[in-house]
């Protein structure tokens, strides 16, 4: 993990890593690599704090990381990593949270809680303008109190508002197959917009299991809201929200998906098809298996819609291909193979799959491109746009 990442987490939090501590209330955190620029700053003077910090849901790790991240949490949790590795690792220190809520954003998140003893795991990642700092709230038993996430520029608090919108319009009693997060606190802090969350419960056990997600989870986000439509793609809501988003970008991203959008039309613009909300990140790291064999997602910040009823789970195996190293068109067949039949049960057997794939890839370009967005363009990027150029190369059977 880079020196550029943590000094990028700190900037966005308001908050000063340091290699000494600052004073008498300056905590220790220890740094946990999850990859060359990503990673987690673990309280290391609390090893319950620090062994729930490190369990992180991720469905799209391989069974070997997944245990690799069980072996660690038992590690901390038994304070055996501890004594293996001395306080030896060039530890950071933030000066918090006894300090004033006026100057410490930690302290602030302790105040907004009405708990003074608490610790915090922060995970970091590439210094990127649309990634929002996440913030995990432990009690001193180990106990996650909850996720406070960090809109610090234009894109990030953007986000942060929507879902913490989306979600007080929810009434989670009524949902049947899912388990959401609640929201514990909205609120702006020096300039930052903070939302906290209420955490879902899981342990070693949920980590391990990877569960594909149903189709009648995929229905129950389709249904939320507005509910579901059977309409003609080409006059359908989702092509209007595509042209508005289309217009906010500029030249020549927005010649690029224009051109894009006019292909879909005239291919399948007399397609009939089922549209309702999506998730609109459904990938494996926000969601796992639940209590009560329900289904547990969360990040439900990009939650909109209208969307093709089933481009969630096309968005859950092109994900996983990817993380796992698969190129794009690998990915594509993998996400097309694997939420075929649920595609296939929603929007009827003959539903051509291209539709789904086409749309995917417009979508995501604009997500890439949506003002305020990073500017330069990664591997990914650069082959989905090469892709839309001409929607004919795409090998997805119709």
């Amino acid at each position: 993990m880079t020196q550029d990442a943590i000094s990028a987490l700190g900037s966005a939090l308001g908050l000063e890593f340091t290699t000494a501590p600052a004073g008498p209330h300056s905590t220790r955190y220890g740094i946990l690599a999850t990859g060359s620029d990503r990673g987690l700053l673990l309280p290391t003077d609390n090893r319950r704090a620090a062994a729930t910090g490190v369990l992180r849901i991720s469905n799209g790790q391989s069974q070997l990381k997944k245990m690799a991240v069980v072996a660690a949490w038992l590690g901390l949790r038994t304070g055996l990593i501890q004594r293996l590795s001395p306080r030896r690792r060039d530890p950071l220190y933030v000066d918090e949270p006894s300090s004033s809520t006026d100057d410490n954003l930690l302290a602030h998140l302790g105040a907004v809680v009405g708990r003074e003893d608490l610790s915090f795991a922060m995970s970091v990642g590439p210094p990127r303008p649309n990634r929002k700092p996440v913030i995990q709230i432990i009690e001193p038993s180990g106990a996650t109190v909850g996720f406070a996430k960090i809109g610090w520029n234009a894109v990030t608090s953007r986000l942060v508002r929507d879902e913490a919108g989306f979600l007080h319009a929810l009434d989670p009693d009524r949902l049947n197959r899912l388990e959401i997060p609640k929201v514990l606190h909205h609120g702006e802090w020096k300039g930052l917009v903070v939302t906290i969350l209420s955490p879902i419960s899981f342990g070693p056990r949920a980590l391990i299991r990877s569960v594909e997600p149903p189709a009648g989870v995929i229905l129950e986000i389709a249904e939320m809201r507005e509910g579901r439509q059977r309409t003609l793609l080409g006059d359908s809501g989702l092509v209007s929200r595509l042209r508005d988003q289309i217009g906010r970008l500029s030249s020549p991203t927005s010649e690029l998906a224009t051109a894009g959008l006019n292909q879909i039309i005239e291919r399948y613009g007399q397609l009939e098809a089922e549209v309702g909300l999506w998730h609109g990140d459904f990938g494996p790291w926000n969601v796992a298996p639940g209590r009560r064999g329900r289904f547990a997602v969360w990040d439900w910040e990009r939650a909109g819609g209208p969307q093709l009823i089933g481009m969630d789970l096309f968005h859950y195996h092109f994900q996983r291909e990817h993380f796992r190293g698969g190129r794009i068109d690998r990915s594509l067949d993998s996400a097309s193979a694997g939420a075929r039949d649920t595609v296939s049960s929603i929007q009827g057997s003959d539903f051509p799959m291209g539709s789904i794939a086409s749309v995917y890839l417009l979508e995501r370009l604009l997500r890439y491109r949506e003002p305020g967005a990073a500017e330069p363009r990664g591997e990914l990027e650069v082959a989905l746009s090469r892709l839309l150029e001409d929607l004919g190369r795409l090998r997805i059977d119709d």
